[in-house]
């Protein structure tokens, strides 16, 4: 009888296991939902240095400014909006947060994998409970859910 118990018991304990540790990771449709790209102090020293040709100090001090001006980190510097079966990328203005369409194109889903296709091209995509991770040019960019 308690091995009968046993064998019974261990089927539901590895399905509440799976469930209760998201193995089974649910499925998030990108229909309605926008996600955005932002980054910390750190991060965007790092951009002001490789873009700009600052010194690590110079992009430190400039930031020091910016906050003194009122931004705030992390800063939001993309943001990307799903409809149905179109995607549209916005530069946000970190000044005033005004929006600026980049891009727009459309989507397919299957699962968890997304493919972005715009002007011929098509950008691979997975999501990942709150993220969306996007593979362009061979790097990632990862986008939390808004």
């Amino acid at each position: 009888m308690i091995k009968k118990q046993v064998f019974l018991t261990i089927p539901v304990l590895l399905l509440a296991f799976g469930i209760f540790t998201g193995c089974d990771e649910r499925i998030v449709n990108l229909s309605g939902t926008t996600w955005v790209y932002q980054v910390t102090k750190a991060e965007f020293a790092a951009l002001m240095v490789e873009e700009g040709e600052m010194t690590l100090e110079q992009a430190n001090a400039a930031i020091a400014l910016m906050e003194l001006m009122g931004m705030k980190f992390p800063l939001v510097l993309l943001e990307i909006s799903f409809t149905a079966s179109n995607w549209t990328v916005y530069q946000i203005n970190p000044k005033d947060g005004e929006r600026e369409t980049m891009l727009q194109g459309t989507y397919t889903q299957s699962g968890n994998v997304v493919e972005l296709t715009a002007m011929g091209e098509i950008v691979p995509g997975t999501i990942s409970g709150n993220r969306l991770t996007i593979t362009l040019d061979g790097e990632n960019i990862t986008f939390t859910q808004k």
